[in-house]
């Protein structure tokens, strides 16, 4: 059975390169992914982090 995290964390990349996010956001969004609330709780922090995407967008333009 694979790691979620690491899975994730790859997929992280892959959005950040996406989306440009700069180097120290991404490691804030990392560090929530990593938590053991993420284990738990992984769709509804999927959710979460994605508005935190938008809303830094929409903050940073």
């Amino acid at each position: 059975m694979s790691n979620p995290v690491k899975i994730n964390k790859e997929k992280l990349f892959i959005n950040n390169k996406f989306l440009k996010i700069k180097k120290p956001v991404s490691q804030i969004f990392l560090t929530i992914y990593e938590t053991d609330f993420f284990n738990y709780y992984f769709n509804l922090n999927i959710f979460y982090i994605h508005l935190l995407i938008l809303v830094f967008f929409v903050v940073l333009n």
